[in-house]
């Protein structure tokens, strides 16, 4: 693959967190690294995991990304609020990237947890994306 299509997704993922309006307003930011000290509530964006999708004529791969949001509202509707916008933006998008084309996006899952110190809770939610090389 000449065009990591890889990191064409996640800048495009990045971008349409970023550039969402609603999404600005709810949350501190959108992160690949979270720093110490970062305000709370933000949105951390992984890459689970990358599958070849390439054919005979196409190169393409099968991407598994998810989101991580963290916030120390009490109770969990912050976070599910998060999730539900996550879910607005990114499932059925067509997202720009250079050199790449995105053939699909689709969400698979999300959940809610409150996490071990009793006052965080954590949002993850999980997307399918297949990319091929232009």
């Amino acid at each position: 693959m000449t065009v990591d299509c890889l990191w064409e997704l996640q800048k495009a993922v990045y971008t349409a967190l970023d550039n969402d309006a609603t999404i600005s307003a709810i949350v501190n930011g959108v992160y690949s690294h979270v720093v110490q000290g970062t305000s709370y509530p933000y949105i951390k964006i992984n890459i689970s995991e990358a599958v070849d999708w390439s054919t005979k004529t196409t190169i393409g791969i099968k991407a598994r990304l998810s989101l991580e949001t963290y916030s120390k509202e009490r109770g969990n509707k912050e976070t599910n609020d998060i999730l539900t916008q996550i879910k607005q933006v990114l499932d059925g998008a067509t997202l720009a990237m250079t050199g790449c084309t995105m053939i699909s996006g689709r969400y698979v899952f999300s959940n809610s947890e409150l996490m071990a110190d009793g006052l965080t809770w954590k949002g993850n939610i999980a997307f399918d994306f297949l990319v091929q090389e232009d």
